[in-house]
């Protein structure tokens, strides 16, 4: 594949690819599983994981699909809480894990500001690992 491919239609592919994994997560999580919280805390994860993946990669279709997959997850929980009433316990933990999110984000960006020097470059070796497998 690598050899008979541009990095361009590589990357489109990987991104089409990730568009219907995510896809089929968002399926299971709004369709099939709407009342348990979590298959969306991990269309979440994953979305905020292709997310990072395109900052570091600088891969445009991987921020759309993370970015997109993201809204429209969050749109499905506030569409799930407020046409049901009654799921209190869906409602406590997404807002226990929107919390936590919102803690590790900062308590991440406290320890970045310390430590800058040597997570740039694990992040620099990161980056080199998946450059590598181009």
């Amino acid at each position: 594949f690598r050899d008979i491919t541009g990095r361009e239609t590589a990357n489109f592919v990987r991104g089409v690819t990730l568009f219907a994994l995510f896809g089929s997560a968002l399926f299971e999580a709004i369709a099939r599983n709407y009342h348990d919280p979590l298959p969306h805390f991990i269309v979440i994860g994953l979305s905020i994981a292709a997310l990072l993946v395109s900052i570091w990669q600088h891969i445009r279709i991987f921020a759309a699909a993370g970015l997109a997959c993201f809204l429209i997850d969050l749109i499905a929980i506030v569409y799930i809480v407020l046409s049901r009433q009654d799921t209190e316990t869906m409602k406590v933990m997404l807002g226990v894990g929107f919390t936590l999110i919102g803690g590790l984000i900062l308590s991440g960006y406290i320890l970045y500001r310390k430590n800058k020097e040597r997570i740039e470059d694990i992040t620099a070796r990161f980056k080199d690992t998946f450059a590598a497998w181009e």
